[in-house]
């Protein structure tokens, strides 16, 4: 979502890979059809829509999006939120919200990765990961606690770690950014 990024963006240095851009079919499913765009396939995709001239009349199942490469980390994890929305009538609206969770991936983040599950907090990809670590005595419980984060939790994180000043910055802030996001829906 285009309004968090000032705040999700933070101040280290740039990573030395390319990855400019990610690829996703639109009807992706787990991972299938994500991909990492290396300097050659952004260039081959320049030319092909004609530097985006092109956008809209190529009939392809596929989003380019911009990729950042050096987001806000949980602990040295990515993570994304899923936030609930019911809609239960247009005509007058009404929207039911839920916080949801954090969902945060298991791999700590490495930019220079090219394995995927370092860039995306997919579930699917997660289930490599929780084989490896129960293999070495970490508990299935322990790993689903890692990996989903209520927004408390979030928000004592980033307070503790200095991330956010506001003691009440959950309630302050991002509920209302989410929010004001979820009315152009």
């Amino acid at each position: 979502i285009l309004l968090f990024d000032f705040f999700f963006f933070n101040d280290t240095a740039t990573t030395e890979i390319y990855t400019e851009q990610i690829v996703g079919s639109v009807r992706c499913v787990q991972e299938t059809g994500v991909r990492l765009v290396d300097e050659a396939e952004e260039q081959s995709l320049r030319t092909q829509y004609n530097n985006g001239k092109k956008c809209g009349k190529i009939r392809m199942n596929q989003l380019v999006q911009r990729y950042i490469d050096n987001p806000l980390l949980v602990e040295g994890h990515k993570f994304d939120f899923r936030i609930y929305l019911f809609i239960a009538s247009t005509d007058p609206l009404i929207v039911y919200y839920h916080d949801g969770f954090l969902r945060v991936s298991l791999p700590l983040y490495d930019p220079n990765s090219k394995d995927l599950a370092a860039h995306l907090t997919n579930t699917y990809l997660s289930k490599k990961f929780f084989a490896e670590q129960e293999q070495q005595g970490k508990s299935t419980e322990e790993l689903r606690d890692f990996q989903m984060w209520n927004f408390t939790r979030f928000h004592n994180y980033l307070v503790d770690s200095g991330k956010v000043n506001d003691t009440n910055w959950l309630d302050n802030y991002l509920r209302p950014l989410i929010k004001l996001s979820l009315i152009h829906i």
